[in-house]
């Protein structure tokens, strides 16, 4: 018997270039003026760009206002590791426990901006991206009708 190692693909949601421009984008169409986004924002938004279930019950939750049925998010370990790439290579940096992008986070996001790529999230980012306020996911946390 002999054994063979053999690369292993990695789905396009784990790979750190997809996890950046989520970042990015999230950063661009939810936080004016790049003034930051929290850990849990950045995890919710990147969650509901996910799959179709999250974003629908992420905008069910913006029209009705109710909070009840929401089932809470799953934090995604891959994420916060990728978060940690983007600090190390300056494409992000934390200031007062917010995320905002730096030159070269710009530079990156202007290119995917310019581009027709990441055509979906962009769209979903677009209309759900301003009505998720820190405040607005504190209440979700607690499932306080707001």
């Amino acid at each position: 018997m002999k054994f063979v190692k053999r690369a292993i693909p990695l789905p396009a949601n784990y790979r750190f270039f997809y996890q950046l421009a989520i970042f990015l984008l999230i950063l661009e169409f939810s936080c004016p003026k790049n003034k930051g986004v929290s850990t849990l924002k950045l995890q919710l938004l990147a969650w509901a760009l996910r799959d179709n279930e999250g974003n629908e019950a992420l905008e069910k939750v913006i029209k009705e206002k109710s909070k009840k049925d929401f089932n809470f998010w799953a934090l995604d370990p891959a994420l916060n590791r990728a978060t940690k790439f983007a600090l190390a290579d300056g494409f992000l940096v934390l200031e007062k426990e917010k995320f905002m992008y730096t030159e070269k986070g710009k530079s990156v996001l202007q290119f995917i901006l310019d581009n027709e790529i990441f055509t979906q999230e962009k769209s979903i980012l677009k209309g759900i991206g301003k009505s998720i306020t820190e405040t607005f996911i504190t209440s979700l946390l607690k499932k306080d009708d707001a």
